[in-house]
């Protein structure tokens, strides 16, 4: 049994540290947990709960115990201050009271821009928070809208791992930034040490978040998003006026000229009360029972099986400036899942895949490699030939690419075809691709490269028009073509239908993706469901922005598309279609490019974006929910190389690969 709203506690979990009974998981993150706790008075409190592998740290201790010391000194009327602590626990922890509400983080996510008189309510409580923390000599140092929480009675600032004295020594490098880059001041994001000032800065961009649902700097990668802070230029959008006056002054470049916590406290009025926020915000937070009811139910529970989680890095974002300018390979910023090992590559790579333990690169020279996806450690090299231009597609232990067939753990030639091109692989049978001539559908066996069977197409002979893109479902292959997708039997070596694809301008190539009862085929803006047995059209979607090529993943009741969307910065967005009917799911928008198509593994899509602005080669890996399209976490990189581009993402058995053109990457998750 569990409290609404609170996770059951795992094997292995304590059930008390000091005086506190824990009943419950609160989160999870990379330098803890957070867990649901009752105090001998009966009210609640979190306890951070610190990572066993980071108590061994000396030098994670002192950052503890820094952050303890600092959060006994936080007043606690508008941010969550430390109860209690032991910093020389095997297992070091803090406790904080429970703080009941959302964020402001997931309020403006769930319901978008709050009104006008809850954001002048929001920031008369916040900047009393800030002049409350100033007073006491202490800068936040991380304010974002993770870390304010709307409580009823007030919003509440919380996570001061970060927190530092005013003129404090440092504990990191210098040169290197401690913050978040879409609220970080420019004097953090240049490494110079923080102020008060910069609190006001991050409160300014956060203000207009509340106001209008995205940041004043956009989205991006931290290195995208840093520049456009240290340019200057924040956009402000739809913010109202007057409070689009005081943001304005938070948000100037210079800290000398940002009004102090205290002028803003007379500015914004009198302090929000109970009843300052709508139902619709309060209705947002779990529900959590009574701690009476919580400690009878739960402090001698069985915590059963523990959940899956994906692991989560530290919440704030380390930017190293000056090491990124100086990096030749992929610069991955933390935050998201762990890295298991990435490796740069040299020359550019055009193309990867994964299968059976192996990493596959095609290089920019004709040449091949294989990686061991465990360790990233070479395993073997092919020269550069002629016939390795193709897609790589791996099935059986063979690895083919174009016309030449290698194997998968040795790299060693299996057979090259004198015709024919793969464009898809069976995980149990063949390749298969357009054979001789072009104009005919082959099947290839991955052993020795003999041809299993032919079917003709006789719509091709004597034309122009090419398959363009294959899919194999069992026994069913389904091919697109100039104007036409066939569904072939293999079985029975006939075809099953055809299907005539309307015309349309551009210059886009159809695609073909399959399911056991549907066949997609998207050609340009537009999307066609096909029943798979008899090729009749179920429904099209043709919404998408014109002569636009539209790649898509598909799980067994979503397509996950991308298409273009105009936003302040530019970019393309992610949309997800219910594969029955057709209908808009949800729609996620980006800031930059999405070349690659959108990987689906269990209930998880992920998207690998090239980031715009400045002519740097920034690239994001983003984690979004399969059902509502909520972004789950993010993984930013850069390679130094302005020609790198994002070229595989792949889905492993543990894993995701992630691969450019100067690096590939494999994530655990």
């Amino acid at each position: 049994m569990t409290a609404p709203g609170v996770a059951p506690l795992q094997a292995g979990d304590p059930r008390s540290v000091g005086d506190f009974g824990l009943v419950g998981v609160l989160g999870a993150g990379g330098m803890g947990r957070v867990l649901l706790g009752v105090a001998p008075d009966g009210g609640r409190v979190a306890v951070k709960l610190v990572h066993a592998a980071l108590a061994d740290d000396d030098r994670f201790r002192a950052r503890f115990r820094r952050e303890v010391e600092i959060g006994r000194r936080v007043p606690d009327r508008w941010a969550a201050a430390v109860l209690a602590a032991d910093l020389d626990a095997s297992t070091p922890w803090l406790a904080t009271p429970y703080i009941h509400g959302p964020t402001l983080q997931q309020t403006v996510a769930t319901l978008g821009p709050l009104h006008p008189a809850v954001v002048t309510a929001l920031a008369a409580g916040l900047a009393r928070g800030l002049a409350d923390l100033h007073g006491q000599g202490l800068v936040h140092r991380d304010l974002k809208p993770s870390n304010a929480i709307l409580a009823a009675d007030g919003p509440r600032l919380i996570d001061f791992g970060i927190a530092t004295a005013i003129g404090a020594t440092r504990m990191t490098s210098t040169n290197v930034a401690i913050g978040t880059p879409a609220y970080m001041s420019p004097e953090q994001a240049s490494g110079e040490d923080p102020s008060p000032a910069s609190d006001i800065f991050a409160l300014g961009a956060l203000l207009v978040m509340a106001s209008t649902g995205a940041g004043p700097f956009g989205e991006g990668s931290a290195l995208t998003v840093v520049r456009r802070v240290l340019a200057g230029r924040p956009d402000l959008g739809s913010t109202p006026e007057p409070l689009r006056a005081v943001v304005q002054a938070c948000l100037d470049p210079d800290a000398g000229r940002r009004p102090t916590a205290t002028a803003l406290v007379e500015q914004f009025g009198p302090p929000p009360a109970e009843g300052w926020l709508p139902p619709q915000v309060t209705s947002l937070a779990p529900p959590v029972a009574e701690p009476a009811t919580v400690a009878a139910t739960l402090l001698d529970q069985d915590p059963g099986p523990a959940p899956r989680r994906l692991r989560v890095s530290r919440r704030a974002v380390l930017v190293g400036l000056g090491a990124a300018a100086a990096t030749t390979g992929g610069v991955w910023w933390y935050s998201g899942p762990s890295v298991r090992w990435t490796v740069p590559v040299p020359p550019m790579a055009v193309r990867a895949c994964a299968a059976d333990g192996v990493v596959v690169l095609a290089l920019e020279d004709s040449s091949l490699q294989g990686l061991d996806v465990a360790t990233g450690r070479l395993l073997w090299s092919y020269p550069a030939a002629d016939n390795t231009r193709g897609r790589l597609l791996a099935t059986q232990g063979t690895v083919v690419s174009e016309s030449l067939g290698l194997d998968l753990r040795t790299g060693v030639s299996r057979w090259k075809l004198e015709y024919g091109t793969p464009m898809a692989a069976s995980p149990s049978d063949w390749f298969v691709g357009p054979g001789l001539g072009d104009d005919a559908v082959e099947a290839w066996a991955p052993d020795t490269g003999a041809t299993v069977w032919s079917h003709p197409i006789p719509e091709l002979e004597k034309t122009n028009r090419y398959v363009t893109d294959v899919a194999i479902v069992g026994d069913a292959v389904y091919a697109v073509l100039g104007g036409l997708a066939i569904g072939i039997d293999t079985a029975a070596a006939s075809r099953r239908w055809s299907f005539p694809i309307p015309a349309r301008g551009g210059s886009s190539l159809p695609g073909v993706l399959a399911d056991e009862q549907t066949v997609f085929v998207v050609d340009g803006p537009a999307v066609y469901a096909l029943d798979a047995a008899t090729g009749l059209p179920r429904w099209h979607n043709d919404r998408m922005k014109a002569n636009v090529q539209v790649t898509y993943a598909a799980d067994d009741a979503t397509l996950y598309g991308v298409a273009p969307e105009a936003t302040t910065y530019g970019g393309e967005h992610v949309v997800a279609l219910d594969s029955f009917t057709g209908a808009t799911r949800w729609i996620w928008k980006s800031t930059g490019a999405i070349p690659t198509p959108p990987v689906v593994a269990g209930d998880t899509v992920f998207v690998l974006g090239s980031n715009f602005g400045y002519g740097e080669s920034d690239y994001t890996v983003h984690a979004l929910s399969t059902g509502s399209g909520t972004r789950r976490w993010r993984r930013d990189f850069s390679d130094s190389d302005y020609r790198s581009r994002p070229i595989a993402l792949q889905a492993l058995p543990d894993g995701l690969l992630v691969a450019t053109a100067q690096s590939v990457t494999v994530l655990d998750v």
